[in-house]
């Protein structure tokens, strides 16, 4: 039933988008026509070249020459329109009367990071910059356009400041990507509606707002309690007809790998750890001869698993086709968007992927006071892997490449397929013969919005009701099997495993999401002489569920009652008060309701008598705000934060008394699992911030700077760790509200952007910088004040202290402490005894120097020349650090582990890595011998491009044509370059998928 919804949908998206597509682009038949003059300009007055204007009612359009000026044929009988639109710059839309020979000059507004006149989508209401004491960035989808990626997350990478996107996992059609704001994960918001971004695509995104600081979200409640990214897609123009095709091929290799030994240096190695533990070495002279020489491949392999397993590139295809426009009654967008991609296994299954999206928009003047909006979209992801365990999952071949030493065992004897009993994976047999599994998910996204006008109850007020309907359903059918594995015994392969195969798929996953969300109320917007005022107040209801084979199921229900005034005085001072009555079903009943109150003002400066006609100052807004807010995802680990208030228990086993042959019926034993409490509330946020926006010389330069300071409080807490141990476990103690952090911090940016004549440039950078504090920690008084967390940073990393290598067995043996991981030997290292007890042990960790990154930054340049452009995009991180702690390159330990190259480099050759060795846990400890610098420079995006000229295009039959070439992840600077990991994400290509550095070239073209 619920496929037969999808498809439906999908269906109907399809219709949409060729019905309006059609209607847009026929042939208009004989209209009586004149012909009128004008001429574009940008803000500046200066005159524009080659820019399209189009006439809505004669479907003619033209192209201004090089002082601006055009000519065109409109309509001679009634009203028509002319739209300029240009990259880089906002719709301009006019109208001509009947018998106009001229129009006066089309001013086209930049898009700009920062503007008086800049709209913006706040939750339930679209609001002037120069009205808004929030702190709110924007970026636009055809901005993340240069981005190649399947990952609208991703695209957003070093665009915004406060932002920071921290990379998950890579497999195509498995991306996850983290959104970070001001160190908070984002709730993310599309079209009004928390939403899945997944499967979201830069072509039918109109504009992506980051709403950073409380005053700008506290209309959604509980749902805001945390950074909002909120994204509108695109709803067309009136007037102003386009149908826009893009298309890109590329392909993505991986960034950074990880470098390990060949056999010869692996077995080398492994000899000296043994004897280093004092046992006999494994590999004799001789062996060691033919792994140097591979004199027999067979019984001395040597096998590169990342060149025989990983493939050199994929690759990455990309199209969209759009159609959007309207007139006075309707506004419609339609597109089809497409995404595919294949993985890095270069050998057997590849992990395959095709995204299809339909989306379906379109808004409709039903009446002189009532308005209708309809937004429907979907998509298909069709996949396809090589699965883990003959399950759902996809297999992860690097759990084997970055562990597997090169002489585990031959790949093949013949045609056989050969494991060893200590290496008992083939990976050839995981990935060729060991099935795979067939992927769809089917993703609709829909809500429909009715607005009706009640000026004629009281001027200025307004009635809106939106209704959305999500489903998410995820399919996975699986298929096992295997070949037959054989074992050498000498030269000789001996079966192990026989060979299976199975004939049919089977259900290997069943998900499904659906997110039911609504909400109503009156909007009122009127100006009394120098006094301009808007009110909302909103009723909004959200219900959450997911079922799935797994027989997990937990609602979540959220209510909201908000209301908002803001008020706005001669263009100069405005003052916000936002209060929502904000519920939870986490709560007990009677306790599930609270008002959170957040206030803000604003000065608009530049609109002050001694700053009117500045040039130096074109806009200068100061504002700032406060408030608090619940959170309502808090969790209480081994507690059901929906059932805080419930005494639960389980059953543990069956007992029954009495002796042999005289026993009693058996009785069930359960035992707590939790204690019940109703002496507790939300947790709550407190935030303040602080800002300054401006336009500077001539509106060329573009700053803001803000000042954050947010405190967490009333944290859900049993007291677990501060509560003697005599009161009994955990589970007897009940949740109250104890624990408190803080977190404080800059953000902002600039940006110069320049014109002179053909030539344009622009630079700029964005940046965050962020600390932490926990002021009130649950922890055990006896703790000694080093130990303690409260009054420490937040990143700080908690580590033994380590004071290098120990180089001779006498400096061991005079030292007198005593390390707690077994016999000392030269060559491991030395940790400092903090408490002076002569053991280094669990009490001598503390909170060191050391601690994450805290200054994050984007930079960026653009250069253009006539059709020639560049854009590139820079993303760094400073001020911190990273641990190399990965198990599988940096701190190996056993005889089951290849070694990196970076063990070339232990003691006794340098002091650069402690003595190798298989047994003793002295050198795994987490300590600041561990610790490496983070800081890096990467070139995350650059695209160039070249825009034919109008009259080339033109004889094309199109408006607008571009080609360009695009790159992401295309170098970095860092100084863990020299351990051959990626700044980004460390244990990239270890543990899982590396990043990639992707390289596409492509059209666009515009009718």
């Amino acid at each position: 039933m619920k496929n037969n919804i999808l498809r439906k949908v999908l269906v109907i998206s399809a219709m949409l988008a060729l019905l309006l597509g059609s209607n847009a682009y026929g042939q208009a038949g004989e209209i009586p026509r004149t012909t009128v003059k004008g001429s574009v300009t940008d803000s500046h007055g200066q005159p524009l070249s080659g820019i399209v204007v189009k006439s809505f009612n004669t479907k003619l359009s033209t192209v201004t020459d090089a002082l601006g000026n055009f000519e065109i044929g409109v309509t001679s009988t009634e009203i028509d329109r002319l739209a300029v639109s240009h990259e880089g710059y906002m719709v301009k839309v006019v109208e001509v009367a009947p018998g106009n020979t001229t129009v006066e000059p089309l001013v086209l507004d930049e898009l700009r990071s920062i503007s008086e006149s800049n709209m913006n989508e706040l939750p339930y209401r679209e609001l002037q910059s120069n009205r808004i004491v929030s702190a709110i960035a924007t970026v636009t989808g055809d901005e993340l356009m240069s981005y190649p990626t399947a990952s609208l997350l991703e695209a957003l990478s070093a665009r915004i400041p406060g932002l920071t996107i921290e990379p998950g996992s890579t497999v195509p059609g498995h991306e996850s990507f983290g959104a970070y704001i001001r160190g908070t994960a984002a709730t993310i918001y599309i079209d009004g509606i928390i939403r899945d971004i997944t499967g979201l695509s830069a072509s039918e995104v109109q504009e992506v707002q980051v709403i950073r600081d409380l005053s700008g979200r506290a209309a959604l409640g509980l749902s805001g309690s945390g950074p909002v990214i909120w994204i509108t897609t695109r709803k067309g123009n009136s007037f102003n007809q386009e149908m826009k095709v893009t298309a890109e091929y590329g392909v993505s290799t991986p960034a950074t790998m990880p470098k390990y030994l060949d056999s010869y240096n692996y077995a080398t190695l492994l000899n000296e750890a043994l004897e280093n533990d004092g046992y006999e070495a494994w590999y004799t002279p001789a062996d060691l001869s033919a792994y140097q020489n591979q004199s027999n491949l067979l019984t001395h392999p040597d096998v590169d698993y990342y060149g025989e397993y990983v493939a050199k590139a994929a690759p990455f295809r990309r199209a969209s086709i759009s159609f959007e426009g309207g007139d006075r009654r309707v506004t419609y967008f339609s597109m089809f968007d497409y995404v595919g991609g294949a993985g890095l296994e270069n050998v057997g299954e590849k992990v395959t992927n095709n995204r299809y999206k339909l989306r379906g928009n379109v808004a409709i003047k039903l009446n002189d006071f009532m308005n209708l909006s309809i937004n429907i979209a979907a998509s298909l992801n069709k996949q396809r892997f090589p699965n883990q365990n003959d399950g759902a999952g996809v297999y992860n071949m690097f759990d084997i490449i970055s562990v597997y030493p090169s002489n585990a065992h031959p790949i093949y004897a013949d045609t056989l397929l050969i494991r060893s009993d200590n290496f008992p994976v083939n990976l050839t047999n995981e990935l060729a013969h060991s099935g795979f599994g067939d992927g769809m998910i089917l993703n609709a996204q829909n809500n429909a919005r009715l607005v009706i006008d009640l000026g004629s109850i009281a001027e200025g007020l307004t009635a809106f009701g939106n209704a959305s309907f999500d489903v998410s359903n995820t399919i996975i059918n699986s298929k096992g099997g295997t070949a037959a594995l054989y074992r050498l015994e000498g030269v000789t392969p001996v079966r192990v495993v026989d060979a299976l195969v199975v004939p049919s798929m089977s259900l290997g996953n069943y998900d499904v999401l659906k997110r039911t969300a609504g909400y109503a109320g009156l909007n009122y917007e009127r100006e009394f002489g120098l006094s301009s005022l808007t009110a909302d107040a909103v009723f909004y209801a959200a219900l959450e569920e997911i079922t799935s084979n797994d027989d997990w199921y937990q609602p979540s229900k959220v209510e909201d009652l908000s209301f908002r005034l803001n008020y706005g005085f001669d263009n100069r001072y405005v003052a916000q008060l936002d209060l929502v009555y904000s519920g939870s079903n986490r709560m007990p009943e009677g306790k599930r309701f609270s008002l959170y109150p957040t206030a803000g003002l604003a000065w608009i400066a530049s609109n002050e008598e001694f700053l009117t006609g500045s040039t130096a100052i074109s806009y200068l807004k100061l504002y700032g705000s406060a408030g608090i807010m619940g959170i309502n995802d808090y969790y209480l680990q081994g507690y059901n934060p929906f059932y805080l208030h419930e005494t639960l228990w389980t059953y543990s086993a069956s007992w029954r008394s009495g002796v042999a042959s005289q026993y009693g019926d058996y009785a069930d034993i359960y035992k707590l699992v939790q204690t019940g409490s109703d002496d507790f509330v939300l947790p709550k946020r407190r935030f303040i911030n602080t800002g300054i926006q401006a336009q500077l010389f001539g509106k060329a330069l573009d700053v803001e700077v803000n000042y954050f300071n947010e405190k967490n409080y009333d944290k859900v807490s049993n007291k677990g760790a501060s509560t003697p141990s005599i009161i009994g476990s955990p589970q007897f103690l009940p949740a109250t509200n104890y624990g408190e952090d803080m977190r404080w911090g800059f953000d902002g940016l600039v940006q110069w952007n320049k014109r002179i004549g053909d030539f344009r440039y622009g630079i700029g950078g964005n940046a965050l910088y962020i600390r932490g504090k926990y002021v009130v920690v649950d922890e055990p008084e006896a703790l000694p004040d080093y130990q303690k967390q409260t009054g420490t940073e937040m990143d700080a990393f908690w580590l033994y202290e380590a004071e290098g290598l120990f180089q001779t067995d006498g400096e061991i043996n005079s030292r007198g402490v005593t390390q707690s991981w077994g016999s000392l030997q030269p060559g491991d290292i030395r940790y400092a005894d903090l408490n002076g007890d002569d053991v280094v042990d669990e009490l001598d960790v503390h909170a060191t120097d050391y601690h994450s990154p805290r200054f994050f930054y984007g930079l960026n340049l653009s250069l253009g020349y006539r059709g020639f452009s560049i854009y590139a995009l820079a993303q760094g991180e400073a001020d911190g650090n990273v641990m190399l702690a990965n198990d599988r390159y940096f701190r190996i330990n056993g005889t089951g582990q290849n070694y990196s190259e970076l063990m070339l480099d232990r003691f006794p050759v340098t002091n650069e890595y402690p003595r190798l060795t298989t047994v003793s846990l002295n050198n795994h400890q987490y300590s600041t011998f561990w610790v490496a610098k983070a800081a890096y420079l990467r070139l995350k995006n650059i695209e160039v491009s070249y825009t034919f000229p109008v009259t080339t295009s033109r004889r094309l039959a199109m408006n607008n044509l571009r080609i360009f070439a695009r790159g992401t992840n295309l170098a970095a600077l860092s100084s863990l370059k020299k351990y051959s990991v990626d700044p980004e994400n460390i244990d990239a290509g270890i543990t899982g998928y590396p990043l990639f550095r992707t390289i596409t070239a492509g059209v666009s073209c515009k009718f």
